[in-house]
């Protein structure tokens, strides 16, 4: 942190006395360059404290600075003004002052132009060091009081009367906090007319604790809460009143004290815990918002309302409908309003999804929660495409690609694009009508089915020829996009197999120097037949693929590979001699046991003639077995 000292003494006397400042509420001219000319009643302040005035500016740095502070700021009085004098820090040149006059607020140059501006305008300038933070107390106590005597500025009172309440880590008079200040003083909002006379009154009148909800009338609820000021130890209200015609939102003014109404639905957005506020959802009975007490988990429990979920279906008619309709579609729609994606509170809910009501019930009673798209902006989009029309005509099979496509829940490598949904509408719309229970499995399956996919046409298009494990990759056979529901399960876990090996193809091909070694070595030791079957070692990795994808199980994937190439494990093949190519059973050998033992598709051998056979194995070699090789048909 910048610890600074810096003592500006301003050797030219301040005299004579004259209005300054800028004129309120003329935003055309805000941020403009403006010819002195143009204001006869208004004499700059460099004239009196000229920008080159003889300073005698010291700045001592302790522990090293941030070089993001570029300048520091020098409160000073001139006059009946209260100015801010901004400097370079390492050429202590003066840049700019913003001054605090009678008529508002305005910035002055070296260049003799003044802009006029505004407290937001300024307070975007925040990369400086303020110096009233190291003058000592009885300078500021000064400073203070000369401002009361001296400055003349709208709303003097009320600002004095907030420098009382300000923060002890900040100085009263410091620009952030004297901005703060100012900008909350000259704030003339006041009650919007549209706001029922009823709730103006009991505004005025009734005096709640923080936290209260409150039950006035039969149709008319008050939520309050109180939250704290950055610069001001004070906490200022709101209130949120729901009558038959809505919500309407209020903000005490920390400085003067008055309501003012608010935006809701930015207050809504900005305020995360007030989202999940519960609330008493008896308040709400036999009143007129009685029939949003009842919007399902998790946004309601047995005898409690979020009271963001309350807003929102008072306030935006989407909310409103939704509520109506189910409580997936309300928590969607609930979601995309906090997220910012729902703005506008008089679009209906066919507006936003791009479908009719009826479409909609469909998308409630059919489509199950987990399918539902988060985003309900990119559902539209996709509804309303013409690449979705053309590829699903029919508008409910739409409605089920889109969700299928936006509510992505399998994560596995890249997402999944447009493209692909489109080319798989064969799959896609045989799933829109199986079994509801067995949908969800199936969906999950075919969306990462189609991810791999995406995957595995890059590998193709980039795989050489010439490279060893082509050919055992192609015997996998055709990964196609649309196939029968029955068959995706297959056909997920082929494609699996296959770019487990794609993905560890060049390290496979380092390991098979490694297979082929163990085969010239140990073969002698570990191979054995008793005339019918026989055990075998793989000569190389290609051998362990070929097993894995012939017997459809796990064996040949590059982790046993790698696995079998590092002598962590050791994977031998149970072949019938007449047959001694074909793939029977697969069996894993470590740590002095055998370990695991299988047939396709990770089936166990039934045959009491190859038990034997195993366990014969398993004497002569010294093992224990500690796999399951026989099982009673």
């Amino acid at each position: 942190m910048l610890k600074s000292m810096v003592k500006v003494k301003v050797l030219n006397r301040l005299t004579g006395s004259y209005p300054h400042g800028c004129v309120a509420g003329i935003s055309t001219l805000i941020r403009s360059k403006v010819d002195i000319s143009l204001f006869s009643n208004i004499k700059p302040t460099w004239e009196t404290v000229p920008f080159d005035a003889d300073m005698d500016v010291h700045l001592t740095r302790k522990g090293g600075g941030r070089s993001s502070i570029r300048y520091f700021l020098h409160e000073t009085i001139i006059d009946s003004s209260y100015v801010f004098r901004k400097f370079e820090v390492s050429s202590f040149k003066e840049v700019s002052r913003f001054v605090f006059g009678e008529y508002g607020v305005i910035l002055e140059r070296p260049d003799k132009t003044m802009v006029f501006t505004t407290v937001d305008h300024i307070s975007e300038d925040i990369k400086f060091y303020d110096t009233l933070a190291d003058v000592p107390a009885y300078e500021e106590h000064e400073l203070y009081t000369r401002f009361i005597r001296e400055v003349r500025i709208d709303h003097k009172d009320e600002i004095i009367r907030a420098m009382q309440h300000v923060n002890s880590r900040y100085q009263r008079l410091a620009f952030l906090p004297f901005s703060y200040i100012y900008k909350n003083a000259v704030d003339n909002r006041g009650i919007d007319e549209s706001v029922p006379e009823r709730i103006k009154k009991e505004l005025a009148k009734r005096s709640h604790k923080d936290g209260d909800t409150v039950r006035i009338l039969k149709d008319l609820v008050v939520v309050v809460s109180e939250q704290p000021y950055k610069y001001l130890d004070l906490s200022v209200t709101s209130r949120a009143y729901f009558d038959r015609g809505g919500a309407y939102f209020f903000r005490q003014n920390p400085v003067t004290g008055k309501w003012r109404s608010g935006n809701l639905t930015e207050w809504v957005l900005q305020n995360r815990d007030i989202r999940n506020w519960w609330i008493d959802s008896e308040l709400f009975d036999n009143t007129c918002l009685e029939r949003y007490a009842g919007l399902p988990a998790p946004y309601s429990f047995k005898h409690q309302l979020a009271f963001g979920a309350l807003i929102c279906a008072s306030t935006y008619l989407s909310a409103e409908q939704a509520a109506k309709t189910s409580g997936q579609l309300f928590h969607l729609v609930y979601q995309n309003i906090h997220e910012g994606k729902i703005t506008d509170d008089k679009v209906s809910l066919p507006e936003i999804l791009g479908v009719t009501g009826p479409q909609i019930k469909y998308l409630k009673n059919y489509i199950q929660e987990e399918e539902m798209p988060q985003d309900l902006t990119a559902f539209a989009q996709c509804v309303r495409s013409e690449e979705f029309k053309r590829h699903y005509p029919d508008i409910k099979k739409r409605i089920f690609a889109v969700c299928f496509y936006l509510s992505d829940n399998g994560p596995y490598r890249h997402s999944l694009t447009s493209q692909t949904v489109c080319a798989a509408s064969k799959t896609i719309n045989a799933l829109e009508r199986t079994n509801p229970e067995k949908r969800s499995e199936l969906i999950y399956e075919f969306r990462d089915y189609l991810k791999m996919h995406q995957a595995y046409q890059a590998y193709i298009r980039d795989l050489d020829d010439e490279n060893p494990l082509c050919h055992e990759i192609e015997a996998f056979g055709e990964m196609p996009l649309n196939m029968k529901p029955s068959k995706i399960h297959d056909y997920h876990n082929r494609i699996q197999r296959v770019l487990d090996i794609l993905d560890c193809s060049t390290q496979i091909l380092m390991y098979t120097a490694a297979i082929e070694e163990r085969k010239k070595n140990e073969a002698s030791q570990r191979e054995y037949t008793d005339g019918t079957y026989s055990i075998i070692m793989p000569a190389n990795a290609n051998d362990i693929i070929r097993e894995g994808r012939e017997l459809c199980h796990c064996v040949g994937r590059a982790g046993y590979i790698e696995a079998m190439a590092a002598k962590r494990d050791t994977i031998l093949f149970l072949r019938e001699n007449k047959n001694i190519d074909k793939p029977l059973i697969t069996i894993e050998e470590k740590n002095g046991s055998i370990r695991q033992c299988y047939g396709y598709r990770d089936s166990y051998n039934s045959n009491s003639r190859i038990r034997d056979f195993i366990q014969d194995y398993a004497d002569r070699h010294d093992l224990k077995i500690n796999a399951k090789i026989y099982v009673f048909k």
